[in-house]
């Protein structure tokens, strides 16, 4: 990205505090200024202790899935090397591509991967998942994710179980005045969204909303963009091709070079 093609342009950026300081380098590298306002963070799951049961029984299943990058890290921190040496009898899946990267970094095979996107539909799509009769699954994710997959698989004739190993919560520190504050004082171009559940912390936070929803979007997926839309935002809404930093700051400067001419 060349160094000020987002010269001036005010972002704020609602990824997990750990995970936005790169995000944060990578904007202003290109000139935009950075408000970090973190609508999820986060933390262990409630049953710590059933996940880690789970996981110390990974060899036992056919194929241990992975939803998330955070699934991958949470899921190490819990099972610890035990666990990343289990991964070796199974198969493994990872749903996206940043998902896959966390798992290489563990120097994990990833046997099931979407030669593009990052859903569950995208990962049900695979041909070599067509048919899994009799098989086991065991899908590494958050508490309160989506059914989809499971269900799916199940249809399928899958044995499939869970381990939830973190849980995703709206920072004490996100508040309403603290985001109204920066807005008065500092006016927010754009709001960057990627996930739904920052996209619901949001709204949540901020109960009289008509001038947030006045603020342009960048978000993650289409999804995203119309559960927005469903919400009330009137301002430009971007999609970018994914979540990750690279797809995010791409949609965003041609966003910003097609609004300059």
């Amino acid at each position: 990205m060349h160094t000020g093609t987002l010269q001036g342009l005010h972002v704020l950026v609602t990824r997990p505090l750990q995970q936005a300081r790169q995000t944060q380098q990578n904007l202003m590298a290109a000139g935009a200024k950075v408000t970090l306002f973190p609508l999820l963070e986060i933390v262990p799951a409630e049953d710590a202790g059933s996940a880690q049961q789970q996981l110390a029984h990974t060899s036992h299943y056919d194929c241990v899935i992975f939803i998330s990058h955070n699934a991958v890290e949470c899921a190490a921190q819990l099972g610890g090397e035990s666990f990343i040496n289990g991964l070796k009898y199974c198969q493994v899946g990872a749903i996206g591509k940043k998902t896959a990267q966390a798992l290489t970094r563990y120097q994990i095979t990833v046997d099931f991967l979407p030669e593009s996107g990052f859903t569950s539909e995208d990962f049900l799509a695979l041909s070599a998942l067509q048919t899994v009769n009799k098989r086991s699954f065991l899908i590494i994710r958050g508490e309160g994710g989506r059914e989809l997959l499971a269900e799916t698989l199940r249809q399928r004739g899958a044995q499939v179980a869970y381990a939830d190993v973190y849980r995703r919560v709206c920072p004490v520190e996100s508040t309403a005045d603290k985001l109204k504050q920066h807005h008065l004082s500092q006016q927010i171009d754009i709001i960057s969204l990627t996930s739904s559940e920052s996209l619901h912390n949001l709204l949540n936070l901020m109960p009289d909303n008509s001038w947030l929803k006045q603020i342009p979007l960048l978000t993650g997926s289409q999804r995203m963009a119309s559960d927005a839309r469903r919400a009330g935002f009137t301002a430009d809404i971007i999609v970018a091709a994914d979540p990750g930093d690279q797809s995010m700051q791409q949609a965003l400067t041609l966003w910003r070079q097609e609004s300059m001419k």
